[in-house]
């Protein structure tokens, strides 16, 4: 593979994209800030000596985005359309996910991943007075389109749900500990996010009732029955792709086949540890 921000002599360059195709681009990433719970009551009290910490971080994100040229040598200044923000916190941790868009002749990576850090650093400088054990981790490209090379989506765990009895509404997560094979949990479910658009389009029993512990962006392209999953500290085997159709909803009734009959999918829990939305799902040899 050429590497193309090198010349024929190896000296670093800025690559010509004059001959490149205007397109619609659009990127996301995420950076994950670990701390302590008393941390996130302070900032969810807003009583931090800075301030508004999330604001702050939401700003920075933004002004971040449209000055990454002049932080990465070989970026090409981008006009963008947009910059969002979004910041989630919950018991130790805080997911910030950058989202870009321009339309332009090259992506917009570096620009999302650029929020998403700035921002992380942001919430680690208004936090640092009252809790220096702050981890950043997790940064990462999430999702682009446009260009040349098409749409790229990494596989990562969106939310994670747990139900309490049979009657009640899930609950949702960011982070949570499976202890060990087969105890309480049992099995897990597990559907990605074009799964979950096919089912709201049958407005019936599914779009009502259904739900998964474990909700991805996508899954890793050769995963299949029998494949082991590794879902951030948590080993697991695909041991069932696909459900029983109940035939009480629309699509049953018509006869078509729901998107759960063929995708939803079922893990045997192998090894036990820590999921946390925003970690990445790979396939694994055990």
């Amino acid at each position: 593979m050429d590497l193309t921000h090198v010349n024929e002599r190896g000296e670093a360059r800025m690559v010509d994209i004059r001959s490149k195709e205007v397109t619609d681009r659009s990127a996301s990433a995420q950076a994950i800030v670990r701390c302590r719970r008393t941390t996130i009551d302070r900032i969810a009290s807003n009583s931090m000596p800075k301030g508004d910490v999330f604001s702050c971080a939401r700003i920075a994100g933004i002004m971040a985005a449209k000055k990454t040229d002049a932080l990465i040598p070989m970026c090409h200044p981008l006009p963008l359309s947009s910059v969002v923000i979004d910041i989630k916190a919950e018991d130790t941790s805080i997911r910030i996910v950058s989202h870009v868009t321009c339309v332009h002749k090259t992506g917009a990576e570096m620009e999302a991943l650029t929020a998403a850090s700035v921002a992380a650093l942001t919430i680690y400088d208004m936090c640092k007075a009252i809790d220096k054990h702050m981890v950043i981790d997790r940064v990462m490209l999430l999702s682009k389109t446009g260009g040349k090379s098409g749409p790229y989506i990494r596989p990562v765990i969106t939310a994670i749900k747990t139900k309490q009895a049979k009657d009640t509404f899930p609950t949702a997560h960011e982070t949570l500990e499976i202890s060990y094979p087969g105890g309480d949990m049992g099995d897990l479910s597990l559907v990605t996010r074009d799964t979950l658009l096919a089912i709201e389009k049958a407005d019936g029993i599914c779009t009502k009732r259904f739900w998964a512990n474990i909700e991805v962006s996508g899954l890793p392209g050769e995963a299949k029955e029998g494949s082991f999953l590794r879902l951030g500290g948590v080993l697991c085997k695909i041991n069932r792709v696909g459900r029983p159709c109940h035939q009480l909803c629309d699509c049953g009734k018509a006869g078509e086949v729901c998107a759960l009959v063929n995708e939803a999918v079922f893990l045997e829990i192998i090894q036990g540890g820590a999921l946390c939305v925003g970690d990445e799902v790979t396939l694994e040899t055990p």
